[in-house]
């Protein structure tokens, strides 16, 4: 089973989310700074897995779709940094924000 993480589940992560959700074969971890929209999202999606920790979420993750607003996306990198697998790919859907 594929573990995917979703950072950022505003509008566009979101869409991610429900269109994964619907397929059931993954395994899915959200995280947000709104611990609002992960408690609505937990509800709508009973088999999402929940947490703030970003560190923690990216680590065991085999695909990750960061769907941050790109101001934020500095300190999303800092948490982070270093806890990302050399196996594991990264989907960034962050306009003008560069991955190097």
């Amino acid at each position: 089973m594929l573990n995917i993480t979703i950072s950022g589940v505003g509008v566009m992560g979101g869409i991610f989310l429900k269109a994964l959700a619907k397929n059931g074969d993954f395994k899915i971890i959200i995280t947000d700074r709104s611990a609002e929209k992960l408690s609505a999202f937990g509800k709508k999606f009973p088999l999402v897995k929940i947490n703030q920790d970003n560190a923690a979420a990216v680590s065991a993750a085999d695909f990750i779709i960061l769907a941050v607003k790109p101001q934020s996306f500095l300190e999303l990198a800092a948490e982070i940094k270093g806890k990302i697998s050399d196996q594991a790919v990264v989907f960034s859907i962050m306009a003008w924000v560069r991955m190097q």
